[in-house]
């Protein structure tokens, strides 16, 4: 690890890394690869491979696009704008979509290190429902929910990323969970909503 660098900001590093320093580059590495590639095969139907190549390919565009990368935004909101853009552009390419989407895996929904195998099979029964109930959502709204539930973002990042209005993330966000509500009613206690 490189101790130099380890307390840069993401803003600070990147003109560094763009300009070939390779310290600068690895501590961007380390700090976003296993999210972006965890980001890759959420989003491109659990293929590993191809979410491999996707990593590679968006370390290559950061350090393309790293000059003109305004240093007033957050470089996190960035990196995210160009892997969904990535994904948008995998999901015109693809000739069916929706086979793509069946084969999601929301291992990261649940409790899985609970000890309790009832929690553990609960958990589990809770992710297949997620995960069928997402084979019907389109790329916005599955990139939505993604982002929000399993990446933490803020509204206004996921605006951000996806380049829409925080008003149309809120209104995604409010449909996703009409939507997903009656599916995962049984994993919730009474009266509360399931997401």
């Amino acid at each position: 690890m490189n101790r130099h660098h380890q307390h840069t900001s993401d803003e600070q590093l990147l003109p560094l890394a763009c300009r070939g320093d390779e310290p600068a580059f690895r501590e961007l590495y380390d700090r976003y690869a296993a999210r972006m590639l965890a980001f890759f095969r959420r989003m491109l139907g659990n293929d590993g491979e191809k979410a491999r190549d996707f990593l590679q390919d968006l370390f290559m565009k950061v350090i393309d696009s790293g000059p003109n990368f305004d240093p007033r935004h957050r470089f996190r909101a960035w990196i995210y704008t160009i892997a969904s853009n990535m994904c948008k552009n995998e999901y015109r390419r693809m000739a069916v979509r929706r086979d793509t989407l069946a084969r999601q895996d929301w291992d990261s929904i649940g409790d899985q290190d609970s000890g309790n195998p009832e929690q553990r099979l609960d958990a589990a029964r809770f992710r297949e429902a997620v995960r069928r109930c997402l084979q019907t959502l389109d790329p916005a709204h599955r990139a939505t929910f993604v982002l929000r539930y399993q990446e933490q973002m803020s509204i206004s990042e996921i605006s951000a990323i996806l380049d829409c209005p925080e008003g149309t993330t809120k209104s995604r966000l409010f449909y996703l969970n009409k939507k997903l509500s009656p599916y995962l009613q049984a994993f919730t206690p009474s009266g509360k909503e399931a997401i």
